[in-house]
């Protein structure tokens, strides 16, 4: 083949690669005939969050149908991100659906209030080395259990649990553990938020730009960190008669651009989450303390009201 034939431009095959929707007729052939309610233009089935079928029971998606959740924002579509959702419905099913099926894998990481250098020390471990909170970001948590019976206090640690069942989960870990009350820290990996339009003109001229040559691109603080950054959030609950959590505290530790947020990364992460399990701590035990002295099992409004740790 001579020099100018190699250089004439052509093509050969043409291939339309523009995506997918779920092939559905499976579930209309049936008998029972089942109709299973899609969302995204009719691409992923709707789920709840233990990726169930909304509309059919004990219909459960896997692989990259569980997208519909995190769809556009995190990478439950894809294989680095819906393999942890597998495993995370593999761990949900074996606990709920399975008559012998094994617990959530969970491991008790502090017996005392004082306990607060082993807590830190688990989760700072686990914001360095996890791969699942940081794939999955925003959408799988590890829980960090505080539960109290009596004058008993203990910390457990569950990890990559899916964020819309958490509260689901941790209500049914905190009844098999035999708890009167029980709060939770929720660990996940998060991108900062973007400005808004009306904010953009005078974002782009502060040291907060995104440009990556910009000397000031690595956020200082939690709040102005752009990338993937360690998020706690602490959630109360209330007596075991009314297992409601809400969020009362959150923080942000500032992205690392190492990622690396442990005494090795220099920071002052390890200080941070320190500080703020001390008042996590603080505020379980009042709460857990004004709750067993209330007769209706309600807490006093000390527990009510929120507050938040700067990071």
């Amino acid at each position: 083949m001579s020099v100018l034939e190699t250089s004439v431009p052509g093509y050969h095959r043409i291939i339309s690669c523009l995506g997918w929707r779920m092939d559905t007729s499976v579930f209309d052939s049936t008998r029972a005939g089942i109709r299973i309610e899609m969302v995204h233009k009719n691409k992923y089935p709707r789920v709840n969050g233990s990726y169930e079928s909304s509309t059919v029971k004990n219909l459960f998606f896997a692989g990259t149908l569980m997208h519909s959740l995190d769809f556009q924002k995190a990478s439950g579509g894809f294989l680095h991100g819906f393999r942890y959702l597998i495993r995370a419905l593999h761990r949900h099913l074996e606990e709920v659906e399975e008559e012998d099926g094994a617990a959530w894998p969970a491991r008790v990481v502090g017996e005392r209030v004082e306990d607060i250098e082993l807590v830190t020390r688990a989760i700072l471990w686990r914001v360095d080395h996890a791969s699942g909170i940081y794939q999955v970001f925003g959408f799988l948590a590890d829980v960090i259990l505080l539960l109290h019976r009596g004058d008993r206090f203990w910390v457990e640690y569950r990890e990559e649990v899916p964020v819309f069942s958490m509260d689901v989960a941790t209500k049914r870990w905190c009844i098999a553990a035999g708890a009167d009350r029980c709060d939770y820290v929720a660990l996940t990996m998060e991108y900062g938020e973007g400005p808004s339009r009306k904010e953009l003109k005078e974002w782009e001229r502060s040291k907060l730009t995104r440009d990556p040559f910009s000397p000031h691109r690595v956020g200082e603080t939690g709040r102005d960190s752009h990338f993937l950054h360690p998020i706690l959030r602490y959630y109360s609950g209330q007596q075991s008669s009314d297992r409601e959590f809400h969020l009362r505290s959150t923080l942000q530790l500032p992205e690392h651009p190492l990622t690396v947020w442990g005494p090795e990364g220099g920071g002052d992460g390890q200080d941070l989450v320190e500080e703020f399990l001390e008042l996590v701590f603080v505020a379980s035990q009042l709460a857990a303390k004004s709750c067993s002295a209330e007769s209706t099992g309600r807490c006093s409004p000390l527990e009510l009201l929120p507050w938040e740790f700067i990071g």
